[in-house]
Order: C-alpha cells, then structure tokens, then sequence
C-alpha cells in the first residue's frame, strides 16, 4: 500500500525504482518510489505518508507514540525497548529525543492556539457521591514553579535559591480547574478532565499571557465564582494582581505555607517542649477561623515577645501580617473553595519531578519543560500534537 502511494507520485522522467522506509505505529515499513533525477519524489511520498521534511521519517502517529512513550517512561532507553517489544518500533534514541523536542514544540503552540484534540476515552459518570452539594461552576487556578536539574549549559552563571550557583532551574506549572460540587466535608469534587495542566520554562510574564488565554478558554468571563490560589512568590502575586485581580478572582494563601511559616514563628516563640502544643494549637485556629484570628491570639499569648523576634522567625512573622487577608480560611471552606494548593503541587511532582529528577538525569533547561508539557497535556485528558 505504501508502495502504491509513493507510486501515485510518479513524475516525467522517471528513470528507475528506488528504496525507502518510514516509522509507523506496525514498525518500519520499507516501500519503493519511482525515481526521477532532482524531482523529489521521495520527498513527495514521505509527504503524502505525513512525514515532515527535515525531521525523521515517521508518520505522525508514529511520531505520537514514540513522543507519549518518552514522556511516560522513565527515560528515552527505557522507551525505547518498550516500543521495541511491545509495537514492534525500532528508533534510535536520538531519533526519539528529536521527535519529542518536536512534539513538545507542536503541543505548545496548539495550548496556545486552541487546537488540542480531546482524548476519545470514556468520560467518567456525571453522578455525584451521595453527601455531595451543589456550589455552582466554580474556577480554580493555581501555579508554582519547581527545578529540574539542568546541564551547565543551563546553570552556569545563574544564581540559586541560596546565593550559590544554581544546579537546577525552574520549570513553571499551571493548573486550572473546574467544577460545581463539594463533597460531604466542603472539598471540591474534581474529575479526570475537569483540571488543564500546562508547563513551560518561559518567564512569569510570558506565563501570565497564556494563563489569561486558557482561563478565557475555559470561561472565566462567563463565571462568578474564580479563586487564585498559590504561595506568597512574588511572580505569584503578580500575575494574581495582573491578570486575575479584575476578574474577581480570591487570591488564596496556600494553607500549608502559611503553616510553614507559623511553625517556623513558632520555633522563636515557644517555650522548650512545648512547640508541638503551640504548632497544633495556633494550626487548628488558623484552619478553623483564618489569619486575622491567628494574629490576634498569637498577640495574646504572647504579647510583647511576639514584636521581639528577629531572624527568620521575624521574616515569618512579617509574611503572615502581610498576607492576613489572603488566609480568610472559614469563609473559602464554609463557601466550597480550596484552602490548598493540593492541585498544583500534585502536578509538580507528577509533570517534572517523577520524569525529570530522576537518578543521574540532567537536561537542557527546555527539553525538561517539553516533557514536562507533554506529561501535563496527557493528564488533562489532550491528545499531545505530534
């Protein structure tokens, strides 16, 4: 049949029959082409087979499969003996980390440009767990950046977290979520297919730009219930204050930072043997009643010590103060929205950790993030554009 294909591309002046082969899902498949002296006809065949010139000859399933493959596995080896054994493709490792890199370029800009392809897999039921209520379409959006261990091409000269020169560098997750009903305890109820994940290593700004894009997407316009949650990161807030302050949408303090930072007040405060009573103690008030509540018992109890910190724990005591209004705690729980970034830090260690922080592996800064994008775009149910 390829054969026959390549034939339909005959052209004046053919003087003779050549070979060629093509990567396909049933393995490489060998057919002829009539040849023609500089007609490029075998370019036209591979053409009209989905092949793209300049890039490995393979169809654009094939292409898919070896992509999903490698982002799925836990290196391009590992995929390579899978689809060796399994399907019957033989590819070169470098040929299947070209593949990738392209596909993770060809999925980018589909994210951007709308042209994703659901997956065709059965949707779960639109039955609810008995106990569940109705809060009306609500939007969730979270984001949060975390390292992939880079090569030196990447790192050198790049400063990290601690002033030394950096042995990772940061690949930006996103999540946005949606759904209508929370569960018996008030915790949102989220469905495969109901939260998109994107990736990049592109700067908050940029990051920001495609946000706004797929939250629009999504409707953010058309809804009236929008939360934005995260850490207290400066880029963070910013995109916050930029593209989702307007639209309404709660800026959240991730709970579990904010109890970092307690704990860590906590440290300068508490009296010996008793920091696991206070921890326990100003958590449940925080969870149960929120900042405002927190610092005024945290000034009751200790009054004027609580202005006499230094070090860290007066960084800590500064970050709580200022982010008080973000960690209003009984109002989100009581109205049916996250006090968490459960969903983005999930997808951190499910997108980039688990593929890309393995033993021994060390990337170029955007080929990580290209698997990273790859991974987020399977997990949102998306066919990846190979």
């Amino acid at each position: 049949m390829t054969s026959s294909l390549a034939e339909s591309c005959r052209v004046h002046g053919t003087v003779s029959h050549r070979a060629a082969s093509v990567l396909t899902c049933a393995g490489r498949i060998d057919f002829r082409y009539p040849y023609a002296p500089k007609a490029g006809v075998c370019l036209l065949a591979l053409g009209k087979l989905g092949c793209v010139a300049g890039e490995t000859r393979a169809t654009p399933e094939a292409r898919r499969v070896v992509a999903e493959a490698s982002a799925q596995l836990d290196s391009f080896q590992e995929a390579q003996t899978f689809l060796k054994e399994n399907v019957g493709m033989v590819a070169s490792v470098t040929s299947m980390k070209a593949m990738t890199r392209k596909a993770a370029e060809r999925t980018r800009k589909a994210w951007i440009d709308g042209f994703l392809v659901p997956c065709t897999e059965a949707r779960p039921s639109k039955k609810m767990p008995s106990g569940s209520r109705y809060v009306g379409p609500t939007m969730v959006v979270e984001t949060d950046g975390t390292g992939a261990p880079c090569t030196h091409v990447d790192t050198d000269g790049v400063k990290g977290k601690d002033g030394e020169e950096a042995g990772t560098r940061e690949i930006k997750v996103v999540a946005i979520g949606m759904y209508t009903h929370v569960d018996r305890n008030g915790r949102p109820i989220l469905r495969r297919g109901d939260v998109w994940y994107f990736a990049s290593e592109c700067s908050s700004d940029e990051l920001e730009s495609v946000m706004n894009v797929l939250a629009r997407r999504r409707g953010i316009g058309k809804i009236n219930r929008v939360q934005f949650v995260g850490d207290g990161a400066t880029w963070v807030q910013k995109i916050w204050e930029h593209a989702f302050k307007d639209c309404g949408a709660i800026r959240t303090l991730d709970f579990v930072h904010a109890a970092g930072y307690l704990h860590k007040l906590l440290e300068a405060l508490s009296k010996p043997g008793e920091l696991g009573t206070d921890y326990k103690r100003f958590k449940g008030i925080l969870k149960k009643w929120g900042g405002a509540s927190l610092m005024k018992n945290l000034g009751k109890t200790f009054g004027s010590h609580l202005d006499e910190v230094g070090g860290d724990a007066a960084k800590a005591l500064a970050y709580l103060r200022e982010r008080v209004w973000m960690m209003d705690y009984r109002t989100l729980r009581k109205r049916g929205y996250y006090i968490g970034s459960g969903i983005i830090e999930s997808a951190c260690k499910t997108l980039v950790a688990a593929r890309c922080k393995l033993a021994g592996m060390h990337w170029r800064h955007r080929n990580a993030a290209g698997i990273a994008l790859l991974r987020a775009t399977m997990r949102s149910n998306f066919r990846i554009a190979a």
